[in-house]
């Protein structure tokens, strides 16, 4: 026990904090659970149950720190080039302190195929909650007339990094651009050539944290552009967070993404796809 080589644990610990300590960490790709005594059959429900939350605990660890070496260092390489931008920008400590507590409801826009449809509810709403929306939702909202107040950009390809190659004089005024490190240096150069307002912030992770930035670093993870969006919105106070455009389905017609993206509604139509039960059991969706 002086060596940590047993771990007595409360029944309430929190898996994902003990294993993505060291050494844990190092070795999860090599854990395994052998049940390896007619001892254990009694206890066998719990076991099993055991297995399967620490397996899904090891993947989101995982996923969470990155699982593809050559993402990895183009998100190193992004974050090195747009380094004198971020810190000749306002920080992100910065924006929270003027920015706080402004307004009680925030709407997260993203650009699934059912965004379409709740443009013009979103019309009506738009002046009495903060808007925030995917960097792929930008474009469409401008093209409808509709202000936000943040756009957020977290994917580190120059694909991406397109979407705001187009601007809209009329609605940039108003909108501050919150840009994750390691973006494509390519976005950052199309809002300093059209002097659009914006702020680089980044992960903490053991590289990064050797920069000592502490009033730029942001969320601890997050997992999409939409997750993003909802921790600053946490953290500038608001107490209602709507999701809309937010789909966790492909649209009947195998849509993707919402008509008026950018790069097409079908863009990521060829994904692996499962059938599962649709919302309130009618019928089925992909």
């Amino acid at each position: 026990m002086q060596e940590n080589k047993i771990i007595l644990l409360s029944s309430n610990f929190n898996l994902y904090d003990l294993f993505s300590q060291r050494p844990f960490f190092s070795f999860l790709l090599v854990y395994f659970l052998d049940i390896h005594s007619e001892f254990y059959d009694k206890n066998i429900d719990k076991i099993l149950a055991l297995q399967q939350e620490i397996s899904g605990t090891i993947k989101q660890i995982r996923i969470s720190r990155g699982n593809d070496s050559g993402d990895t260092l183009q998100g190193i390489s992004n974050f090195l080039a747009n380094l004198k931008d971020e810190i000749q920008n306002p920080s992100l400590k910065e924006l929270k302190i003027k920015r706080k507590n402004a307004s009680k409801t925030a709407i997260i826009v993203s650009t699934g195929p059912s965004l379409h449809k709740q443009l013009n509810l979103l019309r009506e709403y738009e002046a009495k909650a903060t808007v925030l929306c995917a960097d792929s939702a930008y474009s469409i909202l401008c093209e409808n007339g509709i202000q936000c107040d943040y756009v957020l950009m977290t994917e580190r390809s120059e694909v991406t990094a397109k979407l705001l190659k187009r601007n809209f004089e009329k609605f940039d005024q108003n909108i501050i651009f919150v840009m994750m490190g390691v973006v494509h240096p390519l976005s950052i150069e199309f809002l300093k050539n059209t002097n659009r307002k914006f702020i680089i912030i980044h992960h903490k992770d053991d590289f990064t944290s050797k920069f000592k930035l502490k009033d730029f670093c942001g969320f601890v993870v997050g997992a999409s552009v939409a997750h993003n969006a909802f921790l600053l919105a946490k953290d500038l106070g608001h107490k209602n967070i709507i999701f809309i455009g937010q789909d966790l389905a492909y649209a009947s017609d195998g849509a993707s993404h919402s008509k008026g993206y950018t790069y097409g509604e079908f863009f990521e139509s060829e994904f692996q796809k499962e059938q599962t039960i649709a919302y309130g059991g009618n019928g089925f969706v992909y």
